[in-house]
């Protein structure tokens, strides 16, 4: 509960750092309702890496290293609450997973692994497009000054996220997947 509330308050903050640079007062439009989900553990373990694992983690780390170079000391401000907040939902996200990965066995460990090959793939690849520029992407000095990522330091950001806590951090949650030339331990000490 308290992090859907944190989130409430960045949302909070966002629409406020937007009206400061606006000029004017900014507010959300209608949201669409959140779709159904299924209660069983397969579909929390699935959804909570998702979105919570994955999606958190990069948050957290995107809003740090925004931060770093944000020249604008209520942006600063507002995105080091962020990374903090965010990184405390990325850990109880992980602590989720764990949880369902444990009660849920393999059929849940496979799905998240299945569910995990293609992001970090697409995160590694990204790697390979960061000096490509969006002709209509602001200066980078402008955008870091102002607590933005440009796309490539984000693209980085994903990657970085991948290579050192994500994926590290699933292998610990789901385990090394065994192959046909693994031995068993038991066998090996007789």
């Amino acid at each position: 509960q308290q992090a859907s509330l944190d989130e409430v308050r960045h949302a909070r903050t966002c629409f406020t750092l937007a009206a400061l640079y606006a000029g004017e007062a900014a507010e959300p439009g209608p949201l669409p309702a959140p779709r159904l989900r299924s209660p069983d553990l397969l579909t929390l373990a699935c959804d909570t890496f998702l979105e919570g694992c994955v999606g958190e983690t990069i948050a957290a780390l995107a809003a740090l290293r925004a931060a770093r170079h944000c020249q604008v000391p209520a942006v600063r401000e507002a995105l080091g609450g962020i990374a903090d907040d965010e990184a405390r939902h990325a850990e109880l996200a992980w602590a989720t997973l764990a949880y369902a990965v444990r009660n849920g066995g393999p059929e849940v460990a496979a799905a998240v692994r299945a569910l995990a090959e293609p992001l970090r793939a697409a995160a590694m690849a990204a790697d390979d497009m960061t000096d490509a520029t969006d002709a209509n992407e602001l200066p980078t000095a402008l955008l870091l000054a102002h607590g933005r990522l440009p796309a490539a330091a984000m693209a980085a950001t994903r990657r970085d996220a991948w290579l050192e806590i994500l994926g590290p951090t699933l292998d610990l949650v789901l385990g090394r997947e065994s192959t046909d030339t693994d031995t068993d331990d038991s066998l090996a000490l007789s």
